[in-house]
């Protein structure tokens, strides 16, 4: 079987599982109406079927098992892995868009691409096998012919970019701009990764991807228009968000952060949809910057 053919399979049983738990009888019925509708020849036995399961639980994390009581297949959140839920995402969208000439006119990407996704597998790679790499890194667009030498630990994706998260010549944990990273290599020698180094709980408090660590972790309130909050419960600013309050006009959330540029730079976003409510420093830094955006935009008064 053509391996578009799996990955139809795969998605079938993916989408089944997202309606909630079904029979197997089930899962058979939507088969066979894949291969008539796709003009696939063959059948689906039961065998194959729990073959896909393994597939999908191995490559996207997502686990799918028969409940013994019920007889019904169903997803177990707790054994799904949360990083691999994300590759799900990839793979649907791979799966809808994979013929590309029936998409002219009907999908519309967003013109922006993360720059330095070739360089992805390497750094895996690396940072699996411990191994120390080398490449040029163009620090504010300068373009450098010196080598730095780092130790990989994890890559963070940020709003269409992609990081490098790893220690320096000093040993000093350092991001890398993946889309600023030429001639990437391997450098030939192992490393052995730090015990005491938590990189999920170092990111804990942290918008973005910049931790400064002479900064406080604050508790935060804002306050958002109604539409707005509609939007921000859906997609959260940040895992530490929770619903202070809400009713028919406002939303009001808290957050546990450092308050960093990149944190700023969010807030100013969502222009005047929203309000700081503390700390009263963070209020501050929001006036003086919306002050400075309309004193530097000042229209000139017309001539008459």
């Amino acid at each position: 079987m053509k391996q578009h053919e799996v990955t139809e399979r795969l998605s079938t049983i993916i989408e089944l599982s997202n309606l909630g738990p079904f029979y197997w009888e089930k899962a058979q019925e939507k088969m066979f109406q894949l291969f008539e509708r796709k003009d696939i020849q063959g059948s689906y036995s039961k065998r194959t079927f729990q073959r896909d399961l393994k597939i999908i639980r191995d490559t996207y994390g997502i686990d799918i098992r028969c409940n013994k009581r019920t007889d019904l297949y169903e997803k177990n959140i707790e054994e799904s892995s949360s990083i691999k839920k994300n590759m799900l995402g990839i793979f649907n969208m791979v799966n809808a868009f994979q013929f590309s000439s029936e998409l002219e006119g009907i999908v519309f990407f967003d013109d922006r691409k993360a720059e330095g996704t070739e360089h992805l597998s390497k750094l895996v790679k690396a940072i699996k096998g411990n191994s120390i790499i080398r490449f040029k890194h163009h620090k504010g667009w300068k373009k450098t012919d010196q080598f730095r030498e780092v130790k990989p630990l994890a890559l963070k994706e940020i709003k269409y970019s992609w990081y490098l998260i790893g220690l320096n010549e000093k040993d000093e944990l350092r991001n890398f701009g993946l889309d600023r990273i030429f001639e990437l290599e391997f450098a030939g020698r192992k490393f052995t990764r730090p015990d005491d180094l938590n990189l999920k709980s170092y990111y804990d408090n942290v918008f973005g991807i910049l931790n400064d660590k002479n900064l406080p972790v604050e508790t935060i309130h804002l306050s958002f228009t109604i539409e707005q909050g509609n939007y921000i419960k859906s997609m959260p600013i940040h895992p530490s968000q929770e619903i202070i309050e809400e009713d028919e006009e406002n939303l009001l959330i808290g957050l546990k952060l450092k308050i960093n540029h990149e944190l700023i730079s969010e807030i100013l976003s969502y222009g005047n949809q929203v309000k700081v409510i503390k700390p009263e420093s963070l209020k501050k830094r929001i006036v003086e910057i919306s002050n400075n955006i309309v004193k530097t935009n000042k229209l000139n008064p017309l001539k008459t």
